[in-house]
């Protein structure tokens, strides 16, 4: 019986699937690839310095009873300057008036030839990188109060977005709609149109679902003004639309309409379908087509016209939701989709129809104007399961979202006028039960379970345009919002007029605007 269950729990080897790694210099061409396009955001100065003298080709030799002593780590986006501390507390700062955002640019592929070889290419986009980095530091350098706070260090990243602008003919950006300048990189449009001037560039708002139509108009009429091409639309209704398959006659209506009856959804506040959305894009290679015809014509003059094949680019920050939007253009699961930031890793191509092409790009962290670390994690865009610092986004999620809301939210009672992060997490954990080892209450996994829900739009949190008051967006008319009147007027009657904590702070029409819930 003994030989028996020996056998049965024998040791086997796990196998390399034989379908995907046929050869081994496939399989070590893949491996190195992967490696190659991992995302670098937050390193410490050796590593970072390693990276830069390696992209420089330099040799070292080996120095004995040397000790290298660390520096302070993670510094690398400007932000304003001309800001107190209380705006630097709640994360508020004007970007139309930061002079040194200017000269915030995302790195440029150098200009090349057909004549170079691959190795001369590889050192001249590295020396490119080099420098754009460079001067990041100099603008540290000359301003020292400037903060700083994360973004995409390694190159093989940022090559992967150099060949989809130049591959494509619409480039566009996916924003998350509850903070969509966070999430614009308007030095990306200006790169665009020095590639090729007929180059086209598109806003997709997504995930517009938690954004109530007042705040649609505000943001659609701040993009009219600016001239920006832009469209609201939300994966996650059109990806449950077609799991549940509704909507199919609707989905053959759309199908057999032309593209420009679907220039209606173009720079309004409606929310799109995503037929509609794809045939926005049709719209905006109208011209594009023009312009290739006029060229043919000119080349060949009346020969018969060829097939022309149109390339849509897709880029955007990690965890905005794009592999989910690709799925829905698409209909069918192209791209892997995943709650931690980055889950695409190169450079893909998708077939919308014949001639229509989709590039999906990595997720990237450029260069912009967080305003902290903080910031970046209740945005998505640092992996919370990888947070350290947990108590610095707690606080400005403290700062931002009423008391009675919290409470409404995570069934607790918070006795203090003004939580902060650290009390939060400790009242919530005792709520749950949740103690580490030493018998105290776990912060660590309260606040994580906290961050996600603000990610995944639970407790919801916009931003309105610039030029309007930052009151942090407008209640929806929903079950919460009728709830919520009743705390509140259950707290004056219990105060007798005299309001505490964020109703007092804000008053209660400003706390009714301060979040959207959903």
């Amino acid at each position: 019986m003994k030989q028996v269950d020996k056998q049965n729990h024998k040791y086997k080897p796990k196998t390399i699937d034989e379908p995907k790694f046929i050869h081994a210099e496939n399989n070590e061409a893949i491996l190195n690839q992967v490696r190659d396009l991992k995302s670098c955001i937050e390193t410490d100065n050796l590593t970072d310095y390693l990276q830069v003298t390696e992209l420089q080709n330099k040799q070292f030799d080996a120095l004995r009873g040397v000790k290298i002593k660390g520096e302070q780590m993670n510094k690398e986006i400007i932000t304003d300057v001309n800001k107190d501390e209380e705006q630097i507390k709640n994360g508020m700062f004007n970007i139309e008036n930061n002079e040194y955002l200017k000269n915030l640019r995302i790195p440029r592929r150098p200009q090349w030839t057909n004549d170079m070889t691959k190795e001369e290419l590889h050192q001249k986009e590295n020396n490119a990188f080099i420098e754009w980095r460079k001067q990041l530091a100099k603008i540290e350098e000359k301003h020292y109060n400037i903060q700083i706070t994360p973004y995409e260090k390694n190159i093989e990243v940022w090559k992967q977005l150099w060949r989809v602008m130049e591959n494509s003919d619409v480039i566009v950006q996916i924003l998350d709609g509850r903070d969509p300048l966070f999430y614009r990189c308007q030095d990306l449009e200006i790169y665009t149109k020095e590639i090729f001037e007929k180059k086209q560039n598109f806003l997709v708002i997504n995930k517009s679902d938690l954004l109530s139509e007042e705040v649609r108009k505000c943001w659609s009429n701040y993009f009219n003004q600016e001239k920006t091409q832009h469209i609201f639309f939300s994966a996650k209704n059109e990806q449950m639309r077609i799991d549940k398959g509704q909507g199919e006659e609707q989905d053959e209506e759309e199908d057999l309409l032309d593209p420009l009856e679907f220039k209606s959804y173009l720079n309004t506040p409606k929310i799109a379908s995503r037929h509609a959305l794809f045939g926005s894009m049709k719209f905006l290679l109208f011209d594009i087509f023009q312009h290739k015809l006029q060229q043919q014509k000119q080349s060949f003059g009346c020969q018969d016209q060829q097939e022309f094949i149109f390339q849509i680019g897709m880029v955007g920050y990690p965890n905005v939701g794009k592999s989910s939007v690709i799925n829905t253009l698409c209909n069918k699961k192209l791209v892997g989709v995943g709650t931690l930031p980055g889950k695409t890793k190169n450079f893909q191509t998708h077939f919308l129809e014949e001639n229509i092409i989709l590039c999906d790009c990595p997720g990237l962290v450029f260069p912009n104007a967080a305003s902290n670390r903080a910031e970046m994690t209740l945005n998505g865009v640092l992996p919370i399961d990888k947070l350290k610092d947990f108590l610095s986004p707690m606080d400005l999620l403290c700062e931002r979202v009423p008391k009675v809301v919290l409470e409404k939210i995570y069934k607790v009672k918070i006795e203090v006028e003004v939580p902060d992060g650290a009390f939060f997490l400790n009242l919530y954990a005792q709520s749950k039960g949740y103690y580490n080892g030493s018998g105290l209450p776990d912060q660590a996994k309260s606040a994580k379970l906290i961050l996600k829900d603000v990610v995944q739009g639970k407790v919801l949190y916009c931003k309105l345009p610039p030029g309007i008051e930052q009151n942090q967006g407008i209640w929806q008319s929903n079950i919460i919002d009728l709830q919520l009147n009743n705390i509140l007027d259950g707290e004056n009657e219990i105060q007798n007029g005299k309001c505490r904590s964020s109703i007092s702070k804000y008053g209660r029409n400003e706390t009714r605007q301060r979040i959207i819930l959903r």
